[in-house]
């Protein structure tokens, strides 16, 4: 969901993503948070926008833009959050971080399970052959 960060107290750093950056992010399928252990100790950190954030700073997060703060004195801050699209649209579920998925992502995921689960009983070489060009196909849906 978008959201506005508001400092209060203390500052801390935000670094925050393209949403184009997701699997460089290593945001496992139907997470909300990155694998990697501090992503501001990594290369990555050049490829996204940073700011110290002081009392009274507030920035505007888009929906789906990964970020990651880390404090740098104790602090406070508040996240204000808002919906892009109508409730329906969003899977159930409480959420308290705003970064509730959309119900067509998690219902594709359960397609995909199934997709892949009916390829389990043939070798790596046709897995991978009808598998990437299912993955194809799917991307040829994203220009449209």
């Amino acid at each position: 969901m978008a959201n506005i960060l508001t400092q209060i107290v203390g500052e801390k750093e935000i670094l925050i993503f393209d949403p184009l950056m997701v699997n460089e992010l290593d945001i496992p399928p139907g997470a909300s948070s990155s694998r990697l252990p501090n992503v501001f100790a990594t290369s990555l950190r050049e490829k996204g926008y940073s700011a110290i954030l002081k009392p009274g700073d507030a920035v505007y997060i888009p929906p789906l833009w990964p970020h990651a703060t880390r404090p740098l004195t104790p602090n406070v801050g508040i996240n204000i959050f808002w919906k892009s699209f109508k409730d329906e649209a969003y899977d159930r579920g409480k959420d308290v971080y705003g970064n509730k998925d959309l119900s067509a992502y998690s219902e594709g995921r359960k397609l995909v399970d199934r997709i892949v689960r009916g390829f389990n009983d043939l070798d790596r070489d046709t897995r991978e052959f009808y598998l990437k060009r299912l993955a194809a196909e799917l991307e040829g849906h994203i220009s449209n």
